[in-house]
Parts: structure tokens; sequence; C-alpha cells
């Protein structure tokens, strides 16, 4: 839920949500939860952006079904609750983001090719 999200946020970074991010979604304001992509759908509308120009990083098998259902080429972190999960799709798995995944050149040339973005 949207508080909830809120309260991780601020006890994450020490400042409310709302002064860090333009939009935040939750899945208690979208009809379908993950894996469905209506979260996504729902922040890239409000944020108005394509999808060609974002990036998705999700820790789970839902988010990135959710991500990719949404056009989103996505990055895994998976967490102690995901890590035996598979990632088939994905733009990178890592285990954390101090990892660089993949280079800039590698996303570009990974979204002019076949790869369904």
């Amino acid at each position: 839920s949207l508080p909830n999200v809120e309260a991780l946020l601020q006890a994450a970074f020490g400042a409310p949500a709302s002064s860090i991010f333009e939009v935040i979604g939750a899945g208690d304001i979208v009809p379908a939860k993950k894996p469905a992509p209506d979260i996504y759908r729902y922040v890239l509308d409000e944020l108005r952006m394509p999808t060609f120009a974002c990036i998705a990083i999700e820790d789970s098998r839902n988010g990135l079904d959710s991500a990719r259902a949404a056009g989103l080429p996505t990055l895994v972190t998976p967490s102690v609750y995901t890590n035996h999960q598979s990632f088939p799709g994905a733009m990178a798995v890592v285990p954390d983001l101090d990892t660089p995944p993949v280079s800039l050149d590698t996303i570009a040339k990974w979204r002019t090719a076949d790869s369904g973005w």
C-alpha cells in the first residue's frame, strides 16, 4: 500500500518519498498486482515516459514478468527470498546495484535488437 511504501522510503532515505521520487506506484492503486503490468503502466503514464526511455529494477520473478509485460527491459537483483528463482528475459541479473550489469552500449544494442522492446 502507498502508506507502507512511503514509510519504507522514509526509513531508508531519511526524507519524505515525495521529495525524492516524482511518482510512487503501489499495489493498492491499480486493479491487478504483479505479475500483471498495471503498476508499471500506471507509473509510465503518470511520468509520461515511453518504455524505450526506462529500465525496470526488480528482485523477483513476478516483478520481472510484470515489467516485461509492460515492455520494459529489466535488471534483476534477487533478494534472499528470491535468489532461488529463475529470471528468463532479464537484461541482467546482479547481486546488488553496486555491480555494473551491462554497459550503456549494450543497453542501446539490446533496445535495437529483436528483443521485443
